[in-house]
């Protein structure tokens, strides 16, 4: 195989002439007679993805210490996830908030972005601005127009078609090329605040004069200018403002366009990657929406199977539910009580239905939380943000802003955040934030934990943070039962560690 791809790489000759790929069409949902409710999911050849993956290490390494990939970008990126993202985008809303004015974000929508990429002008930018040429290059040249693609539906095979735009996908080097395409999609913006998930794409500016929206105008109007000239569509309908302020009694109308001159509807609140964001910061629809998915999937595996014993039940609950209600959590993880305990409660009355935790004489939810050797929901939650902070201050994801103090009494020590007197960020909305709740509870740790910043493994601090927990008392607000701390978040926890 080494043999095949060297000379492949030597020759520039594709490794199947031509490259081909199977595409399956998966229903969306909605109208099945309608193609744009189809997601197109291809299938290549795994002899040609291992040269992929070779030559995708080499290339983003470059890419990455070249600094030639958009600092915005958190797609398809090593250290980078839709969390990253968000927090990142959650805390510049807060900070420019902090400073008495509101947010304008515009979300824009592709139109088949990955389907109609330009291959020439792709080509362009990854020899003059990735500064791939040579060898690879003239790999890459073929890899992208030596393509042909078919259909199959029912097992039946369409005619072979060629493909002349679009990065291949199901491939592994379509994801990287698609973002060299796009990373210069903010070189013009003067003003305004562009941030990406691949093509999920916001531009946001702080708005606390007239001319502020005109130069968003402006900024919008140039990011339609790059896609006229690189040859890609928006969908226009799809766009959206959502308006970020605490000032709801202050209602100015907004007059943004799309491309096609239709007027940008504004909404109270949009998903954004999969977590509903709300221009009054709260973050109340989408835990209402967690709890729902999480109870409607307890009640499925409950209703679909009749075991009731605890292996099975818990490796159901852990791959099944945990993953709902603990996706992005670090960006919402509530604070006020009322919030915590419906959370609290979808595992607490889950548990309740474990063969040998239910009936008359059934251990209370603390005892069950021991029995099953589990976290409360908020413990997890907790845990996930510390484990966050750690890999933020040891660049293992991108630092939102977080800045260590160090002390030879207290060791090392996160600066909290600090909010303006005259803030319109109220103190709920201040205090949930990752920010200040990843500084309360980093500084709540022993000293020991906290002097492994960029020392050790994640799996090293996972193991040293778990064997500290158990220390702490774990007692979610519960019928019944009176808890030894006005909490239990680790903060106010942590006052009575087990010694």
């Amino acid at each position: 195989m080494l043999i095949l791809f060297r000379h492949s790489l030597d020759t520039g000759s594709p490794l199947e002439t031509p490259y081909k790929a199977t595409v399956t069409p998966i229903h969306k949902g909605g109208d099945k007679a309608s193609p744009q409710k189809y997601r197109p999911v291809c299938l290549t050849s795994h002899i040609v993805k291992v040269l992929e993956r070779i030559l995708r290490k080499h290339i983003v390494d470059h890419l990455e210490q070249s600094n030639l990939m958009n600092k915005n970008q958190h797609g398809f990126r090593s250290k980078h996830s839709t969390l990253s993202q968000l927090i990142a985008f959650y805390d510049q809303v807060i900070n420019k908030l902090d400073k008495g004015s509101t947010i304008d974000a515009i979300y824009i929508d592709f139109a088949k972005a990955f389907d109609t990429v330009d291959h020439g002008i792709l080509l362009h930018k990854i020899r003059h601005k990735a500064k791939i040429a040579g060898k690879i290059g003239v790999w890459i040249h073929n890899f992208l127009s030596k393509r042909v693609q078919q259909v199959v539906v029912n097992g039946e095979l369409s005619e072979e078609v060629l493909v002349t735009s679009g990065v291949p996908q199901g491939t592994v080097l379509g994801p990287v090329l698609f973002l060299i395409m796009i990373a210069d999609i903010d070189n013009d913006v003067e003003s305004s605040h562009v941030s990406m998930y691949a093509d999920d794409t916001r531009i946001m500016k702080q708005i606390s004069k007239e001319s502020d929206e005109e130069n968003l105008k402006y900024d919008l109007s140039t990011i339609y200018d790059w896609c006229n000239e690189n040859n890609m569509k928006f969908n226009g309908d799809k766009f959206e403002l959502i308006v970020f302020t605490t000032k709801r009694n202050e209602f100015n109308e907004k007059d943004y366009k799309s491309p096609d001159g239709k007027k940008i509807e504004e909404k109270s609140n949009l998903k954004d990657l999969g977590i509903q964001l709300s221009g009054n910061l709260k973050f109340t629809e989408h835990i209402d929406t967690v709890i729902s998915k999480a109870q409607k999937m307890t009640g499925w595996i409950l209703r679909t199977f009749n075991t009731r014993d605890r292996l099975p039940m818990m490796t159901l609950y852990k791959q099944m539910v945990l993953g709902i209600l603990e996706y992005c959590c670090p960006l919402w993880s509530p604070i006020d009580k009322g919030s915590i305990e419906k959370i609290e409660k979808v595992q607490q009355s889950f548990t309740r239905r474990i063969k040998g935790l239910y009936g008359e004489n059934r251990p209370n939810y603390w005892e069950r939380l021991k029995i099953l050797k589990i976290y409360s929901l908020e413990r997890r939650r907790e845990r996930y943000i510390i484990l966050y902070v750690f890999k933020a201050l040891s660049e293992q994801v991108p630092n939102p802003g977080l800045s260590v103090k160090r002390n030879e009494r207290l060791g090392p020590t996160i600066v909290y955040p600090k909010k303006r007197k005259e803030s319109a960020v109220p103190d709920n909305i201040f205090n949930r934030n990752f920010m200040y709740q990843g500084s309360k509870l980093f500084n709540a740790l022993p000293s020991e934990i906290r002097e492994k910043i960029g020392t050790d493994k994640i799996e090293t601090i996972k193991r040293l943070l778990d064997n500290f927990l158990q220390k702490v008392p774990d007692q979610p607000s519960c019928a019944n039962l009176t808890k030894i701390s006005e909490t239990n978040s680790i903060v106010d926890q942590v006052k009575f560690i087990k010694r």
